[in-house]
């Protein structure tokens, strides 16, 4: 798959989600190493997502 030129793709384990921010994965054939997709399009969206990268590395 070539490079995203609009956006970053995050794949995070073990967080609870936050409604309407995060894709569940978890109910799909997803062989990736996290259950929840995580989109990154602006600098806003980075903000939102720290807690999200918080929670992902302290349940590691």
């Amino acid at each position: 798959m070539p490079p995203q030129r609009i956006k970053l793709l995050v794949y995070l384990k073990d967080v609870d989600l936050v409604p309407g921010f995060p894709r569940d994965l978890s109910g799909l054939d997803h062989q990736g190493t996290g259950d929840l997709e995580v989109q990154l399009r602006t600098l806003r969206d980075v903000e939102r997502a720290q807690d999200l990268f918080r929670a992902s590395c302290t349940a590691a």
